[in-house]
């Protein structure tokens, strides 16, 4: 009887020991089918981070020519501004003189008559 109680109380102990493994088993599939998947993600991620990269070089090379451009505007309207202060200057000058060569010609002509 007690040979007999030893060995149900082995075989309950068995089956125990075998659900267990089974459940370490079934752990153990899920962690790799996790394992892997997560592995697919960091590879999608990375690739990303990549894209990302190259998209902030360029990105950046653009701001870059975009401010040189801004720049090389700003230059072309202060040039614009000084030439309008020239020419304004001339004109301004020019008008004064045809004034005086009016003023003398009128002049001449009232002496005349």
């Amino acid at each position: 009887m007690v040979a007999k109680a030893a060995t149900q109380t082995l075989e309950k102990q068995y089956q125990k020991l075998t659900a267990t493994v089974a459940a370490a088993n079934a752990t153990n599939a899920a962690l790799v089918n996790e394992n892997k998947a997560l592995s697919r993600r960091d590879s999608t991620l990375q690739q990303q981070r990549a894209q990302e990269e190259k998209d902030e070089v360029s990105l950046n090379l653009q701001l870059e020519n975009l401010t040189t451009a801004y720049n090389a505007l700003e230059d072309t309207n202060k040039a614009i501004l000084n030439e309008k202060l020239v020419l304004t200057t001339n004109l301004k000058s020019l008008t004064q003189q045809l004034a005086i060569q009016t003023n003398k010609k009128n002049g001449a002509e009232s002496e005349e008559k």
